[in-house]
């Protein structure tokens, strides 16, 4: 074989099965361009169908059917959304906006003219998505609003109408403390609501108080202060208040125990409260003085109940029960356990320089010629006697002390503590005359 015969070999020639392998390419090649499309338009029926739907709100969806009814239609659902009384604030607002929207000029109800149809309707379905946008973004969000401190506080004696003020600046300006000082008001109402299982068959608890409660109002505040210990007070204003409650009720039914939960809203709480206090213990109680006016309201909370005879007695004996819980409840006031509440600044008495020394002699210089020149040093003065605590008072159970002077007579006397180291810290005031020439201290136990 030549070299002419081997290059003929290599030599590429479309005899034989040469057409059929160009046909089968072609199709080869237009059947993935079909698959291709195919796969193009699945995928975007996916996405409009899932995605893009899943990003459009309930609420977008009802303003768009809204939009698209007939005016009959719609008065029919205006009737039936009146009757709805339970929706959200938020819903009703944004109903009330779209009505206003739809009732201007160039909204939703010009849009079927034949010459502004399209102009109209894309401004309206523009106007109603930057509604739904704004309407949807949560829950609303409550701004902070700035509640003054009562500054009315009036009374007879200097340091405890200044303490008070500071009491009320302090108490209005940390919520910490307040919502603290809820619970435990909760805490006392709970303690008076445990009697009402025995006298009515119901057990009543409040829960908390919400936080859809305004702050009270308080008004004419006056503190008289006691002559003999001025720290001891007590503090009288006028409160108004509509505390909002949630509260749980549990009684026996058909052999089972049925719970309710309910939202009391204290429409109307208009009392006189007396607050008995010392400014150096930090402690005291507060309760209403006299009867007070209280309107209760109460809504179920939770599944709904018919309103059958059974559950309007049920609601009676509750409103009565808080009514009577609010008006009998004492509320233990303790703001010793807070450091930052302010402390009375009592102002110091000038008291004269008086040495130890011992009584018989005293007694026989002031009959003697020292006498004179001991009046101007005494006369006129107040002596400031504390009585701060015993110890080493084995037997004793209860003791107080006893103080005594005795020109001019004078007595005065302190608290019982229990235990053998008391801890009275009282301290009084004696008014002392050029007679003055003894004090007597006794402890004495119940």
């Amino acid at each position: 074989m030549d070299l002419a015969d081997q290059i003929d070999d290599y030599i590429c020639s479309f005899e034989g099965i040469g057409d059929l392998t160009m046909d089968s390419l072609a199709m080869f090649i237009f059947i993935w361009a079909v698959l291709a499309l195919f796969l193009v338009w699945l995928c975007k029926f996916l996405y409009n169908k899932y995605v893009v739907n899943n990003n459009k709100t309930p609420t977008s969806q009802t303003n768009s059917r809204q939009s698209s009814v007939a005016p009959g239609a719609a008065a029919t659902a205006k009737n039936e959304a009146s009757k709805r009384l339970s929706e959200p604030r938020e819903v009703m607002a944004s109903k009330a906006d779209f009505k206003d929207l739809a009732a201007k000029p160039g909204g939703g109800a010009r849009g079927r003219a034949p010459s502004g149809g399209a102009g109209g309707a894309a401004g309206g379905a523009g106007a109603r998505r930057r509604m739904v946008r704004q309407g949807s973004t949560g829950p609303e969000s409550r701004k902070k609003r700035y509640v003054p401190p009562p500054s009315n506080v009036v009374g007879p004696e200097t340091t405890s109408v200044t303490w008070t003020s500071q009491v009320f600046r302090w108490l209005y300006s940390d919520l910490v403390i307040v919502n603290e000082l809820l619970t435990s008001w909760v805490i006392a109402l709970n303690e008076t609501l445990k009697k009402s299982m025995e006298e009515h068959g119901v057990a009543v608890e409040v829960v908390r108080v919400l936080p859809d409660s305004p702050p009270p109002s308080l008004n004419n505040i006056f503190c008289n202060c006691d002559e003999m210990n001025p720290s001891n007070m007590l503090i009288t204003f006028d409160c108004d208040a509509q505390p909002v409650l949630q509260v749980k009720t549990l009684r026996q039914k058909a052999g089972k125990v049925d719970t309710s939960h309910y939202k009391v809203t204290v429409s109307r709480f208009r009392a006189r409260m007396a607050t008995a206090m010392n400014y150096n213990t930090l402690k005291g109680e507060m309760k209403v003085d006299g009867y007070p006016d209280i309107r209760v309201a109460m809504n179920s909370v939770g599944a709904i109940k018919p309103m059958d005879q059974d559950e309007q007695q049920l609601q009676g004996v509750i409103s009565e029960i808080i009514t009577a819980t609010l008006r009998d409840s004492v509320y233990p006031v303790d703001f010793s356990v807070y450091a930052t509440c302010p402390r009375a600044e009592v102002d110091p008495l000038d008291m004269p320089v008086i040495y130890p020394v011992n009584y018989d002699g005293l007694a026989q210089n002031m009959e003697g010629s020292n006498f004179s020149a001991l009046q101007p040093m005494i006369s006129g003065r107040r002596l400031l006697v504390k009585i701060v605590k015993g110890e080493g008072l084995a037997d004793a159970k209860d003791p107080f002390v006893v103080v005594e002077m005795d020109e001019p007579a004078q007595k005065n006397q302190t608290g019982a503590r229990q235990g053998a180291t008391p801890y009275w810290d009282e301290h009084f005031l004696f008014e002392l005359s050029p007679q003055s020439a003894e004090i007597l201290f006794e402890v004495y136990d119940r």
